[in-house]
C-alpha cells in the first residue's frame, strides 16, 4: 500500500467469487474493532480522518 497513490475498489476488501467470511470479505470482520488501534482488515486503508475540509 502506497497512501496517496493506490487506488481502493471493490476488490480492495471483497474476493471476487468466494471467501471463508461473510459478505465475501478478505479478512473476519467480526473481529475488527473501530476505535480498538488495530492495523489489519479494514484498517490497512482505513486509519485516521484528516483534519483538513
Amino acid at each position: 500500500m502506497t497512501p496517496g497513490s493506490d487506488i481502493v475498489m471493490c476488490l480492495s476488501c471483497h474476493y471476487a467469487h468466494a471467501s471463508d467470511y461473510p459478505d465475501m470479505l478478505r479478512w473476519d470482520y467480526s473481529k475488527i474493532i473501530a476505535g480498538g488501534g488495530g492495523s489489519g482488515g479494514c484498517f490497512t486503508c482505513h486509519t485516521t480522518k484528516s483534519s483538513n475540509p
